[in-house]
């Protein structure tokens, strides 16, 4: 099976939690088994682009009103040669420092602009490999817009018409929640007329999300009851939880 993750963070390129263990545990486990495991994330600046191979060619992403130009590089995750990671080189989006924020700055203003980009980038770097995922497994609220993406713009491509997502809660407590004035950063047709929750969007759109653990399932449901608007539409979606 063809499985591409995509991660903000990925042991040992990136961390700032649980979430990069997580993924690339998954992905070696995964490609032991046999399966064929590719992962997408940004290349922050503190990953070296000299221990990278760059791709022949720029990457276009449809992102905003319009189109970046990112150079791609890849490697193997250390321990499993035949896991292959990918790294979208954006210098403006992503050349600085943190992943999500700074202590300055712990959540960067452009944020959904960073991760609409990841999620479109993610597609253009499988059309680019003339390599069509069976999976597209999307970690956590800065991928959430991943599975949107998949159901709303890319079901209606051929290629795409029998891939599936999953989408895995790694941490409820941060959701990726902006105003709606941030939707065009999203490259999407469809407007929302409410606050943007990446990770709510995520979860509504696909018919089954991960969680790490068993007992996560319960404290992760009672912590969106304090988000007002969010409460209904995830306790709808609570015996989806797995």
């Amino acid at each position: 099976m063809k499985i591409l993750m995509v991660s903000a963070e990925v042991v040992p390129f990136a961390k700032t939690g649980g979430l990069a263990d997580a993924v690339s545990a998954l992905a070696g486990n995964l490609s032991t088994l046999g399966h064929d495991v590719k992962i997408v994330l940004p290349r922050y600046y503190r990953i070296d682009r000299k221990k990278l191979t760059l791709l022949e060619g720029p990457l276009g992403v449809p992102v905003g009103m319009g189109q970046e130009w990112a150079g791609v590089y890849t490697t193997t995750l250390p321990g499993f040669p035949k896991v292959k990671v990918y790294f979208l080189d954006h210098e403006q989006l992503f050349g600085r420092d943190g992943v999500y924020g700074t202590k300055s700055e712990p959540d960067f203003f452009d944020n959904p602009y960073r991760f609409s980009f990841l999620a479109h980038g993610a597609f253009q770097l499988c059309n680019k490999l003339h390599w069509i995922p069976d999976v597209v497994h999307a970690h956590d609220w800065s991928a959430g817009l991943v599975p949107v993406l998949l159901k709303h713009v890319c079901r209606w491509q051929e290629a795409y018409k029998n891939t599936a997502s999953v989408f895995t809660i790694h941490n409820m407590g941060y959701q990726g929640v902006y105003g709606k004035n941030k939707f065009p950063d999203f490259a999407l047709l469809k407007p929302l007329n409410q606050p943007v929750n990446f990770k709510l969007r995520g979860i509504l759109v696909i018919k089954r999300s991960k969680q790490p653990s068993e007992h996560h399932k319960l404290p992760m449901i009672k912590a969106t009851l304090i988000q007002g608007q969010h409460t209904v539409p995830l306790r709808n979606k609570a015996e989806n939880l797995s």
